[in-house]
């Protein structure tokens, strides 16, 4: 099937610099992926991501590459893909092929000139469609009719597709919580879950790509739901269980207009009790890969915060604040601590509250209690007894009166 596209994304000068380079005699080169996908829906580009497909063997793409000034990125080039970044655009290239003898996710790669059949090896309909460089569409399954359609279905049998590669379960609940219109294919889904036991195979890195952009689907509501309903979340994540907190939370993102957060969608489907924050986070740890920042998050998300309230008082967000450090820290701990409350809660007016108030700061260092007391041994207890005591009086005191009490306490711990 061809078709013309409006072909403005062309004048993109990133996509028209790579055109020029690959558009060599007696080879074709044609867009494929997400980026077809948005042409086809919006008639824009919308990734600076964007994958082409090329008659072009790897190591003749490397050369050609190099000799545009251009350096390839070969972290691929065993399966015929490899990269390139041209400023703030990153094309990933990949040479046609089909895929045999399968062993979890390394196929055998044999190169070819035909579009059908690097197209029949894809996984979805909607995921074969090519675009040429001149707007020209090549869609042999008709995968622009699915797409349009909001219908996800697999190229061949789904149930062969995904004992090839069973990641492909996470990209078909992906895909239909991005694209579908209509109830799911049901041999599809069928198949979803019967092989659903194969993603225990899967390492975490890929479980983690693959889970973490379900969760971060604008409305991934949908997607958990049908991931439940055929048993696939539980096979890999059974600690999920709290699919309505989800929900509450992307109602408030939506409302207050915050940008989703990988960590707190997380977060938000787990139920902790208030001692088992070390046991889930363990579990957690085994089921996904996270970056240090994102476990230094999952322990803050996890803490009980007893005091934590739609009725705090200044007194008790000046405590809270003080202690984190950060205004970002305190929202993440409202919007969690929000979303276990439910909807009947209300923490606007806290919100308000936070928001007019700098993070407290405490008048005394330990060098002003080294001057008054005269000597360092025991300054660390000193210093935390006359924080608290500021922390209990609502971090209000001001350095005089500080000073007052570092007095008394070192009358205290003297015997004088």
């Amino acid at each position: 099937m061809t078709n013309n596209q409006d072909s403005n994304f062309l004048e993109i000068k990133e996509i028209k610099n790579l055109k020029n380079i690959l558009s060599i005699k007696g080879h074709s080169s044609k867009f494929v992926g997400g980026f077809v996908r948005d042409i086809i829906q919006y008639n824009k580009c919308n990734k600076f991501d964007i994958d082409i497909a090329t008659t072009i063997r790897p190591e003749d793409l490397v050369d050609l590459l190099k000799k545009n000034n251009l350096e390839p990125i070969l972290v691929g080039i065993k399966y015929g893909s490899i990269s390139v970044h041209i400023n703030d655009y990153k094309f990933d290239i990949t040479t046609l092929r089909s895929e045999t003898d399968f062993k979890g996710r390394n196929p055998s790669v044999v190169y070819t000139k035909k579009w059908i059949v690097d197209a029949r090896r894809r996984d979805f309909t909607i995921n074969a469609i090519y675009l040429d460089f001149d707007g020209n569409i090549y869609d042999p399954f008709d995968g622009a009719k699915d797409l349009n359609e909001g219908n996800i279905k697999f190229i061949g049998d789904p149930v062969t597709r995904i004992n090839e590669d069973p990641l492909r379960i996470f990209r078909y609940f992906r895909f239909v919580g991005i694209y579908s219109k209509s109830a799911p294919d049901r041999n599809s889904l069928i198949a979803c879950s019967k092989l659903s036991e194969l993603l225990l195979n899967l390492s975490k890195d890929r479980v983690t790509k693959e889970f973490f952009e379900i969760l971060m689907i604008p409305d991934p509501m949908y997607t958990i739901d049908l991931m439940i309903e055929a048993g696939v979340l539980q096979q890999f994540f059974p600690q999920a269980s709290r699919p309505d907190r989800l929900e509450f939370l992307k109602n408030i993102e939506i409302s207050a207009d915050i940008e989703p957060d990988i960590i707190l969608r997380l977060v938000s489907l787990v139920h902790v009790p208030d001692q088992g924050k070390k046991i889930i986070i363990d579990k957690l740890n085994k089921i996904f890969t996270f970056t240090k920042k994102q476990n230094e998050k999952l322990n803050l998300l996890f803490q009980h915060f007893p005091n934590f309230s739609e009725n705090m008082t200044v007194f008790d967000i000046n405590k809270i604040l003080y202690k984190l450090n950060s205004h970002k820290k305190f929202f993440d701990i409202l919007l969690v601590s929000w979303v276990k409350s439910g909807p009947e809660a209300d923490f606007r007016k806290v919100i308000e509250i936070v928001a007019n108030i700098e993070i407290p700061i405490f008048p005394i260092s330990r060098n002003d209690i080294i001057l008054l007391n005269k000597k360092t041994e025991g300054i660390w207890d000193t210093f935390e007894e006359l924080e608290n005591w500021w922390i209990n009086n609502g971090c209000k005191e001001n350095k005089d009166k500080c000073l007052l009490k570092l007095n008394e306490i070192i009358k205290k711990k003297s015997g004088s």
